[in-house]
C-alpha cells in the first residue's frame, strides 16, 4: 500500500518464501533484487511450509537461526517469519517493501487461500506494509522455466513499487510457463477460481497401514466474463491477481505508473532534479538532456527512463540513477581534449554522456551481450569517439595509458591501484569504494607524490569483479 512511489535503490526490501531456506525461487529472486535494492534481508522457513496457508504456530515456541548476514531462517510458517522479521529481525530498520517467492508453482484461483507465498504478503499487508506474492506457473513434465521469473521479476517489481495501490490490498503476480521471450506483456486480472487438492492418492506403508496422500490436481471450472485471460493470450501474459480487487482505475494507475506522456517534460523535469542535487556543471547538464536515456533501458521500463531511478538491464546489472551519473561525471571533470577510460560499459548510458565532453573515450565490459547492445546504441546516435571492447575491467586497458580521468561503475572493495596507475599525473578517477552495506563515491587525484582522495557522497552499486563474464 504505498502511499507515494517506492525508490528502490533507497528501499529495504524483506523477502520470504512457504518453499524454505534453501529454495531455487528464493535465491533467484534475492539475486535479482540485490543489484537494485538498497538492503535485501531474508527471513523464511527453514523447511518447505507449502500449503501452510495463513497459519501461526501457537502450540510450541519458534527459534530463529541466523544463516548469514542478513539472512535468517524460522522453524514456523510464513506468516510467523513475517511476523519475527518485522518485530524482532528488523524491528530497528523495518522494511519498505515485502515480497514473498518466487514460488514453485502458480497461485490463482483458490491456490491463494491455501498458499503459503501468498500468505506471507498478506501478513505483510496487515501489518500496514506494501507487499507482493511471486509464483511461477510450472508443470511436472518439464523443469521450471526459471528464467521467464528471472526475467520478468525486476520489470514487475520496478513498476509496481514506483506506482501505488490501495490500502490494504496486496498484489499477486504469477509468471505463466512459457519460454522468456513469449510472454507477451503484463496484464492485471479479476481473481478467478481453480481448486487444488482434489485427488487422493492412497497407498499403504511397510507395516501395512494405510497412508494418503493430497494429490495437486487441480480443477478449473468455467469462468464468467472477465475472469480469465483473453483469447489467444492463455498462458502469454504475467497476471497481477489482487486478493481485494482494486478500482479499476486504481490498477490502472499501478500498471501505467503514473508517468507523464511527454518526454519532454519529463526530461525538464530530470535536469531540474539534478539542479536541486547539486549538479551546476552547464557542460554536464546540457549532456544530460542531450542523451535520450529511453533507448539506454529495455523496452519495459522506458516509461521510467527519465525517472530518477536505477532501472534493471539484465545480467544482474543496473543503468545508474541519473543523479549519481551526473554526480560522477561533474567530479571528473572532463575537458574537451582529454582522453578517458570507463569501467563498466553497462548499457552505455554513462559513455555516452562522457562521450559529449571528452575527445575519446576507452570503455570495458565483462558482459559481451550488455556491450553489443551498447556499441548498437552508440552506432545509433552516432557517438564515434567510443572505443570499447570486452575485457576485465579491473586490469584497466595497458595499451592506452596513460588516461587523464578514469570513471568505475562497480564497487570496488578499496580504490584500485592498478587503475590509479593508468592515470596520468593529476589525473582524476571517480570509483565508488566499499562493501555491499557501506559505499561512497570517492575522488582520486594522482599525484607526484601518490594520490589524494575526497569522499563525496553514499552510493549503491554492484561489486567490481574480475574477470570476464561466461555469458
Amino acid at each position: 500500500m504505498p502511499a507515494k512511489p517506492l525508490d528502490l535503490a533507497k528501499a529495504r526490501v524483506l523477502i520470504s518464501n512457504d518453499d524454505g531456506v534453501h529454495a531455487p525461487g528464493l535465491k533467484l529472486l534475492e539475486r535479482v533484487m540485490r543489484p537494485i535494492a538498497r538492503e535485501v534481508w531474508v527471513v523464511v522457513p527453514e523447511t518447505e511450509q507449502s500449503a501452510a496457508s495463513h497459519s501461526l504456530t501457537l502450540r510450541q515456541p519458534l527459534r530463529v537461526r541466523r544463516v548469514s548476514r542478513r539472512r535468517y531462517a524460522v522453524d514456523g510458517t510464513p506468516t510467523d517469519c513475517v511476523l519475527l522479521a518485522v518485530n524482532h529481525v528488523m524491528k530497528d530498520c523495518p522494511p519498505d517493501i515485502i515480497l514473498s517467492g518466487i514460488n514453485r508453482g502458480g497461485n490463482i484461483g483458490e491456490d491463494v487461500t491455501y498458499s503459503g507465498t501468498v500468505a506471507a504478503a498478506m501478513e505483510a499487508t496487515l501489518l500496514g506494509f506494501p507487499a507482493i506474492a511471486l509464483s511461477l506457473m510450472t508443470e511436472d513434465r518439464h523443469a521450471p522455466r526459471w528464467k521467464t521469473a528471472e526475467r520478468w521479476t525486476a520489470d514487475v517489481v520496478g513498476r509496481l513499487a514506483a506506482a501505488t495501490w490501495p490500502t490494504n490490498v496486496m498484489i499477486n503476480v504469477n509468471f505463466p510457463d512459457v519460454e522468456a521471450r513469449a510472454v507477451t506483456g503484463v496484464e492485471i486480472t479479476r481473481q478467478g477460481r481453480r481448486k487444488i487438492g482434489g485427488a487422493l492418492v492412497q497407498g499403504t506403508d511397510p507395516r501395512g497401514e494405510p497412508y494418503f496422500w493430497i494429490g495437486s490436481q487441480r480443477v478449473e471450472p468455467g469462468l464468467p466474463a472477465g475472469h480469465g485471460p483473453r483469447r489467444g493470450e492463455t498462458g502469454r501474459r504475467l497476471g497481477h491477481a489482487p486478493v481485494a480487487r482494486p478500482h479499476p482505475r486504481a490498477v490502472s494507475q499501478a500498471a501505467e505508473g503514473g508517468f507523464p506522456v511527454n518526454p519532454d517534460s519529463r526530461k525538464i523535469r530530470l535536469v531540474l532534479q539534478l539542479r536541486r542535487g547539486g549538479v551546476t556543471d552547464t557542460r554536464v547538464l546540457a549532456a544530460m538532456e542531450r542523451v535520450p536515456r529511453e533507448i539506454f533501458v529495455p523496452e519495459p521500463f522506458r516509461d521510467r527512463a527519465y525517472d530518477n531511478l536505477a532501472l534493471p538491464i539484465g545480467h544482474h546489472q543496473t543503468v545508474s540513477q541519473p543523479i549519481v551519473v551526473a554526480q560522477m561525471t561533474q567530479a571528473l571533470e572532463v575537458g574537451e581534449r582529454m582522453k578517458v577510460l570507463e569501467i563498466g560499459t553497462g548499457s552505455g548510458y554513462q559513455a555516452a554522456i562522457l562521450s559529449k565532453l571528452c575527445r575519446r573515450l576507452y570503455s570495458i565490459e565483462r558482459h559481451r551481450p550488455l556491450l553489443a547492445e551498447a556499441e548498437k546504441r552508440f552506432a545509433r546516435l552516432k557517438l564515434t569517439n567510443i572505443t570499447t571492447r570486452v575485457g576485465d575491467g579491473t586490469l584497466g586497458w595497458p595499451e592506452q595509458v596513460p588516461f587523464e580521468r578514469i570513471v568505475v561503475t562497480a564497487a570496488a572493495v578499496d580504490v584500485p591501484p592498478v587503475l590509479v596507475g593508468q592515470l596520468t599525473v593529476g589525473g582524476v578517477m571517480v570509483v565508488p569504494v566499499g562493501d555491499d552495506d557501506d559505499q561512497r563515491l570517492v575522488r582520486v587525484l594522482r599525484t607526484e607524490y601518490g594520490i589524494e582522495t575526497e569522499d563525496l557522497n553514499p552510493v549503491r552499486f554492484v561489486p567490481l569483479v574480475p574477470g570476464v563474464a561466461s555469458d
